[in-house]
């Protein structure tokens, strides 16, 4: 269960990769089924529930991550 910064709340199915901080808060990067996209803030999740079903991990990488997150609109 997620909280968005407009405080709205939905159920994600997510498939975890990394975890790290950007200096003012810790990021689970995960691919998220529902948005088709990668990024959570641990400070968001209000319930976190395991399953026991398996995922062929995404074709993402911390460096193809960062290229993407923080790449000028002109790059």
């Amino acid at each position: 269960v997620y909280q968005d910064e407009t405080h709205n709340t939905t159920i994600r199915a997510i498939e975890p990769f990394a975890l790290y901080s950007n200096g003012k808060n810790w990021i689970l990067l995960a691919y998220c089924r529902l948005r088709d996209a990668f990024r959570f803030r641990l400070d968001r999740i209000q319930k976190l529930s395991v399953l026991s079903e398996q995922f062929t991990p995404q074709n993402m990488t911390l460096a193809k991550f960062f290229e993407k997150q923080y790449a000028t609109p002109d790059s």
